[in-house]
């Protein structure tokens, strides 16, 4: 069981470090086992909210298509390893394009209390810059972001499930260091089908750098961002299944009043 929840739970695409939706979970899966989660997301906006919540044009036409990888491995039964990064092309008609690779996370996972069917969890980041800040792209910073996570299963005629998390990220540079918090809630409709409903707080904590980048889009230094997304999860193999997805942003300052899809395939082995 374990495994299955596992499978389903872990973050679609990078966490924070950019507003692309996300959900986390607390289990571990089995030692020796591994998750891979190859995706794809589209998203856009013609309008932002500034720094006291108005929503106002971009004069801006702002298009993203980003492909990502996420790896987990499971060492032993209280302790995994993961990875994430992503490429992203980006389109703006003011800006120009971009195009290159995001902020890389490497983590580890530490199970510090399993139950029955609840599981609590410390999680260590590590942000790895691949380059120079690169504007709608990334911010080009090292990080280090530590989390507390929890989950737990309950049964209303299926089996359902919800993920706890709240962490802080630090940024060794210019951009706000940011409080993070992601609350998930998931159900099987049917024993190969679930449905996830999750919300991202994305919350900068000072105006540091608030002159560093003037994109009031994606990756200006002080955003905060509501963000909800809804995801279809449906298991189409003993080790795999297919992700499809849609997310809006319904609260932000400094940030793109963003909508989109996703889609991907786990597998698990």
């Amino acid at each position: 069981m374990i495994q299955l929840l596992t499978c389903f739970f872990i973050f679609l695409i990078f966490p924070a470090i950019s507003e692309e939706p996300h959900h986390t979970t607390a289990y571990i899966d089995a030692p020796g086992n591994t998750d891979l989660l190859f995706s794809y997301s589209y998203d856009w906006t013609r309008y932002f909210w500034n720094k006291y919540g108005e929503k106002l044009p971009t004069y801006n036409d702002f298009d993203r298509h980003a492909f990502f990888l996420y790896a987990e491995y499971a060492f032993n039964p209280c302790n995994s390893f993961s990875f994430n990064g992503g490429y992203a092309m980006v389109t703006e008609s003011l800006n120009g394009n971009a195009y290159s690779f995001q902020d890389m996370e490497l983590g580890w996972k530490h199970l510090m209390y399993k139950g029955k069917t609840s599981a609590f969890t410390l999680q260590l980041v590590g942000i790895i810059p691949p380059g120079a800040k690169k504007s709608s792209i990334r911010y080009g910073t090292y990080g280090t972001q530590v989390s507390l996570l929890y989950s737990d299963v309950f049964y209303l005629k299926n089996l359902g499930w919800y993920d706890l998390d709240i962490g802080y990220r630090y940024y060794h540079g210019t951009p706000a260091n940011r409080l993070l918090l992601n609350t998930s809630v998931g159900y099987y409709l049917t024993s190969r089908l679930a449905l996830i409903a999750t919300s991202q707080l994305d919350y900068g904590l000072s105006e540091r750098g608030s002159k560093y980048l003037s994109n009031n889009i994606v990756f200006h230094p002080t955003y905060r961002l509501l963000n909800l997304q809804i995801e279809g999860v449906l298991r189409v193999y003993s080790h795999v299944s297919l992700v499809l997805g849609a997310f809006k942003h319904l609260w932000g300052r400094h940030v793109g009043t963003n909508g989109g899809l996703f889609g991907g395939a786990w597998f698990d082995f």
